[in-house]
């Protein structure tokens, strides 16, 4: 029989040491391992639940393991396991008011924000430390103040974690990737990125995660890789097929890859006809046709005449009229984009809209909140603002100026701040958001007044 689950009001002082795991289980992921044949594989179970016909212990979770495997609470200090059941007892609370205590499968953006809050206690001290390479090989975390040795070895040493290194003359590491797999998601994030400083621009680290990409690919399932990279890191990533551009499904991701402050989300899409080990000599060869189709073009020459009259008349010449435009496949969009010609306020509004709905931390201010979900929240919001209405207002035309587009942005972040505690997952998207709105003011270069008007 399936134990009984605690009540969600029941205080904490009467909860029995196996309801506390309960409690704390059910949103943790396993960290057991799953064999298979002669290959150990860890546990894809994301919490406890109770298992359906169970015959064996009271506490087997459907993944067939058991509570204690859901939570690791020894290696948790008597602080940590306070904390991480406090947060536990806000989700029971949470669910007990949806009506959904018993139903282990669901969640919402409230229920996930409070599970990422409780898996990170006890990851590390701080909450900001970033993911990038490293830039020392006899102390690796010197040169990165937010990475203290403690945190770095909790990353490398983590049940949950798999690592790939390079090992040169047989027994000095010169560069590692840790990662964690989501494999039901086809997803895996690359938790920590290290090339020693005396090995760096030699290749390692593109070499370091060519081989991953294609052992993730070819053995895992998986297709996207996903990270969180400060400043530092950014190029690195990028130049090994990371962007910021992110179109998996948030639903796949949020809850499952850790947070980082100061850090920007990037993800790597796999293509499965790639061997990324054989990338070089794959652009090799691409780079090769090229300069064979431009030598063919270059015999293929011709030398057209010019135009005599042009010098002695001030009437604008049609440049199709040239000869040997025409011909060279030249069009007035070509020049346009050369030029980089100034985009019109309502398309820059349009612009800036659409990246804004794109970037990974405006998944709160998408669409209206759910008064059905959120009960008082319009009691303390009067004037609610969010993204969808903003971009139905720039396509009606509503904005007489970039300065009352971004007042109605601004109202967003406002509302934020005022509806959320500080430290909160939301008032944090609030906050990169906003500084995200106003790098892309400066980048098209409008106008705005200084004053940051709030409602």
């Amino acid at each position: 029989m399936a134990t009984p689950y605690p009540p969600a009001l029941k205080p904490i002082e009467s909860l029995t040491l196996h309801e506390k795991l309960l409690k704390i289980g059910r949103n943790v992921p396993c960290t057991g391992d799953v064999q298979l044949g002669n290959i150990h594989n860890k546990c894809s179970c994301l919490g406890w639940k109770p298992k359906i016909n169970n015959t064996g212990r009271a506490d087997l979770c459907e993944c067939g393991h058991r509570v204690s495997r859901h939570g690791d609470i020894n290696s948790c200090s008597q602080d940590e396991l306070q904390q991480r059941l406090e947060i536990a007892m806000k989700i029971d609370e949470l669910l007990e008011s949806k009506n959904k205590l018993l139903d282990f499968d669901y969640e919402d953006q409230e229920v996930r924000s409070l599970k990422r809050q409780l898996i990170s206690i006890g990851e590390t001290s701080s909450n900001n430390p970033t993911k990038r390479k490293f830039v020392d090989d006899s102390d690796s975390s010197s040169n990165l103040p937010n990475m203290p040795p403690e945190y770095i070895t909790r990353l490398v040493y983590d049940r949950q974690h798999f690592s790939l290194s390079i090992v040169k003359d047989g027994s000095r590491v010169v560069g590692g990737i840790t990662y964690r797999l989501f494999p039901k998601n086809k997803l895996a994030e690359i938790v920590f990125c290290v090339v020693s400083s005396t090995e760096q621009a030699k290749g390692y680290g593109s070499h370091l995660m060519n081989h991953l990409k294609d052992h993730l690919k070819d053995n895992k399932g998986i297709k996207y890789l996903m990270t969180y990279a400060d400043n530092h890191a950014m190029g690195f990533f990028k130049k090994n097929g990371f962007t910021t551009d992110i179109t998996l499904e948030r639903s796949l991701w949020m809850g499952f890859i850790k947070d980082y402050d100061e850090a920007t989300i990037m993800q790597c899409t796999m293509i499965d006809k790639v061997k990324y080990l054989q990338l070089h000599k794959i652009l090799a060869q691409q780079k090769l046709a090229i300069r064979i189709k431009i030598d063919e073009q270059k015999k293929n020459t011709r030398v057209y005449k010019g135009l005599h009259h042009i010098k002695n008349t001030k009437q604008p010449v049609d440049p199709m009229t040239i000869p040997g435009i025409k011909e060279s496949g030249w069009t007035p969009v070509m020049e346009a984009l050369a030029r980089g010609n100034k985009k019109s306020i309502r398309n820059i509004m349009i612009n800036i809209t659409s990246e804004l709905k794109k970037h990974p931390r405006s998944w709160p201010f998408r669409t209206p909140v759910n008064g059905d979900e959120v009960p008082d929240y319009y009691k303390v919001i009067k004037n609610p603002m969010d993204l969808s209405k903003i971009e139905s207002k720039v396509e009606n035309n509503c904005y007489k100026s970039i300065d009352e587009f971004a007042h109605d942005v601004r109202i967003i972040f406002h509302n934020c701040r005022i509806y959320n505690a500080d430290g909160t997952v939301y008032v944090k998207c609030a906050s990169g958001l906003e500084k995200y709105f106003d790098d892309r003011l400066k980048f098209y270069d409008v106008p705005v007044s200084s004053g940051k008007k709030k409602d």
